[in-house]
């Protein structure tokens, strides 16, 4: 992760995003966005740094406000990290014993649900973006 430390000055991280890979036995929380003009994949929860948080904590605020899952910042594993030329993206992942209490619907009116291991197997209307990485596929079908 790139950092520009001033001297007596707390980190400063340049822009990036983040996505949340939860798998639990109960299954795996994601959102499907339905905005005009954009085809309504189903996502892992994340999004964009607020302010100055770290990558962890942008994590587990995008996973409250999206699914209503409470995570811990230190249980957070990173899994992929990747240079989008413009914002740094982050793939943290995290296993649960059992699944969370989840929302119906996001802070921004994402629909809210949780998908077996296997059920997502095959899939096409998975965000392909997140389908193509490989860490991914690793932490959740081991």
């Amino acid at each position: 992760m790139q950092q520009v430390l001033e001297i007596g000055a707390a980190p400063k991280y340049r822009d990036f995003a983040v996505i949340v890979v939860l798998v639990t036995p109960g299954g795996i929380p994601m959102v499907r966005e339905r905005r005009p003009g954009r085809v309504p994949y189903l996502k892992f929860p994340g999004g964009k740094r607020d302010g100055e948080e770290t990558p962890e904590k942008c994590a587990v605020r995008e996973m409250d406000e999206e699914t209503g899952a409470k995570i811990d910042p230190e249980k957070l594993v990173l899994l992929h990290w990747e240079d989008r030329d413009t914002h740094d993206f982050f793939v943290f992942g995290l296993k649960l014993p059992e699944l969370p209490v989840l929302k119906h619907t996001g802070d921004e009116g994402e629909e809210v649900g949780a998908y077996s291991r296997e059920g997502l197997k095959g899939r096409k209307d998975v965000f392909p973006k997140h389908r193509e990485i490989g860490a991914i596929r690793q932490f959740i079908y081991g």
